[in-house]
């Protein structure tokens, strides 16, 4: 049991990174112009809106291994053009929480989408301290430049 607490802790806190209120998205800022903070807004509500609609249905704890595999390939989705719209302020830092996602996902595919059968070095890689500063910067920007807080839940 606390094992799978853990692990639905971990994908939920993922999705959840990624999710929150959007109201504000694309007014623009003053982080490498209104166009291109207005693209990156534009894209990090993409990839809260897909987080935000899977999330409930992992929290639940019910999850089948066919919705986990929706949720996480539609969240997956909006990833490329998130990772090219960042702005070089975050850019390395969007690319480190893709990429650490990226390998979460395949880890959990690998795992024929059973949370409970993830290997612990996926969750950790999710998890590290950081992806969790990263996620900190990126909640910083996108608060400041979108008026998006990636920390807040819908």
């Amino acid at each position: 049991m606390k094992r799978s607490l853990v692990v639905l802790a971990a994908a939920s806190a993922l999705l959840v990174s990624c999710g929150g209120d959007d109201d504000d998205a694309g007014s623009g800022g003053d982080g490498g112009g209104e166009e291109a903070a207005g693209d990156y807004c534009e894209s990090l509500a993409a990839v809260k809106d897909a987080s935000a609609a899977s999330a409930p249905e992992l929290e639940s704890g019910d999850a089948t291994p066919e919705q986990i595999e929706a949720a996480f390939t539609s969240f997956q989705a909006t990833f490329d053009e998130w990772e090219a719209a960042a702005p070089e302020e975050i850019a390395a830092d969007v690319e480190s929480v893709v990429s650490a996602t990226n390998e979460f996902i395949t880890a959990l595919r690998d795992a024929n989408w059973d949370l409970l059968a993830l290997d612990e070095t996926a969750i950790a890689g999710v998890n590290s301290d950081e992806i969790t500063e990263a996620g900190e910067r990126i909640d910083a920007y996108g608060e400041r430049e979108c008026g998006i807080r990636i920390d807040e839940e819908s």
